[in-house]
């Protein structure tokens, strides 16, 4: 650990943060040049290669040795990576497959497998499941990291942001790092806590080492949403440039991007940028929907038309093999068509998403999906949710400024006792 690390890492786990993070922030503020730079990475950038080679080699020495459980183990962990760099299916099943098949040949002291195991059924938003095999290899090994992982985005998810923060701060007691890092920043931003969710990616960046540039570039991400969602549109920008030359096969910073000259009026060029993003990663059903609403708002109805039906055959789809999959994309696909039962079935599906996934997010769009349905005081409640976990940005400010003026209107002009029943009924 250089000292440099060493003195961020005690000034956010040990000592006060709000010494720490007035220090950074004016910092990181300043002109595009200067943002630039403190977004900068600053290692050459190497190009992760597939697993492949690995793969077969490790194949080679299972067809050798079939209950080789530690092989196994390793060929599950490597099937996981390729999962997550292609986004196949046949990855993802391939890699619960071996982990079984390790965990048959050596069920003890096999916290690898469990860990594929746990990172699969979060994938597919199990995270009973998750926990469950997390739990396990972490109690064959307590400082197992995609264990740990796994629990503190289960207890984002599902809304357990005690349990995730305590999570993420054993994690990076014992394994500091700037994976550790981020995901405690991750944890601080859920909470509502903005500060200390930049003094802890700023004690991450001093982390960094060569040769983890997907680590590095998912880090920028965050710090660009982050000072998006504040309104810092030159700093967003700075981080989610840099994030998007680090993985250019990543959709989600040319998305951010994209909502940036959405802000700025530049709307052609959002469009753009979208379709940019469409064109890469496996999962861009929400930059469709997003495609969809500017082709409306321009004027090009069949277009809007075709890509809504696009975003929501895929979504359908993805809901169809896995039950808890994106339910809160097709929430937002149906609340952003609004035709015909789109509003109904957007706040039954969103209900349903913020009981198994009780998080800001999930009770933000519920609000929103009940306010849509004409039901404002129950939308004041899922918001009221919303707003217990201390989380908050523009969105969710504009959501409860409608909200409010929709109950005031409600009750300058009261539905009639017959409308008021079919409502509720609805």
């Amino acid at each position: 650990m250089n000292d440099r690390a060493r003195a961020s890492l005690y000034g956010l786990f040990a000592a006060p943060v709000i010494v720490l993070a007035a220090a950074t922030l004016p910092a990181l503020l300043g002109p595009a040049s200067r943002a630039a730079a403190a977004a900068r990475y600053p290692f050459p950038v190497v190009e992760a290669g597939d697993s492949s080679a690995e793969i077969a080699f490790l194949e080679a020495r299972i067809a050798a040795a079939p209950d080789r459980g530690l092989d196994r183990a390793q060929l599950a962990a490597a099937f996981l990576r390729e999962a997550r760099r292609t986004g196949s299916a046949a990855h993802w099943t391939r890699a619960e497959a071996e982990a079984r098949r390790s965990l048959a040949a050596l069920p003890m002291n096999n916290a690898g497998a469990l860990a594929v195991l746990a990172h699969a059924a979060a994938a597919r938003h199990d995270f009973d499941a998750a926990v469950a095999f997390a739990d396990r290899a972490l109690a064959m090994r307590a400082d197992h990291q995609g264990a740990l992982t796994v629990r503190i985005t289960a207890s984002l998810a599902t809304g357990d942001l005690d349990a995730a923060e305590d999570d993420a701060v054993a994690l990076v007691r014992r394994l500091p790092s700037l994976h550790a890092l981020t995901l405690a920043a991750l944890v601080a931003e859920a909470r509502g806590d903005d500060a200390l969710a930049v003094a802890r990616l700023g004690a991450a960046f001093d982390y960094e080492e060569t040769g983890e540039v997907a680590t590095s570039a998912w880090a920028r991400t965050l710090a660009g949403r982050l000072h998006l969602r504040q309104g810092r549109l030159v700093l967003a920008r700075a981080y989610l440039e840099e994030a998007r030359r680090l993985r250019s096969d990543d959709p989600e910073p040319l998305a951010h991007l994209a909502t940036i000259e959405e802000l700025e009026g530049r709307v052609e060029s959002a469009r753009c940028t979208l379709r940019r993003a469409s064109r890469i990663g496996h999962d861009h059903s929400g930059i469709t929907t997003r495609l969809a609403v500017l082709a409306r708002d321009a004027g090009e109805l069949d277009r809007a038309a075709r890509l809504f039906t696009e975003s929501e055959h895929h979504l359908r789809h993805d809901l169809a093999t896995s039950p808890l999959g994106h339910r809160a994309a097709l929430v937002e696909l149906l609340l952003a068509r609004a035709e015909g039962f789109d509003i109904v079935e957007a706040a039954t599906i969103a209900r349903a998403e913020a009981t198994d996934r009780p998080n800001a997010t999930s009770h933000h769009l519920l609000a929103r999906a009940l306010l849509a349905a004409g039901r404002p005081n129950e939308a004041q409640a899922a918001l009221d949710r919303a707003l217990a976990t201390g989380y908050r940005d523009r969105d969710l400010t504009a959501t409860e400024q409608m909200i409010r003026g929709s109950r005031q209107r409600t009750e300058a002009f009261p539905l009639c006792p017959f409308a008021a029943a079919e409502r509720n009924r609805g």
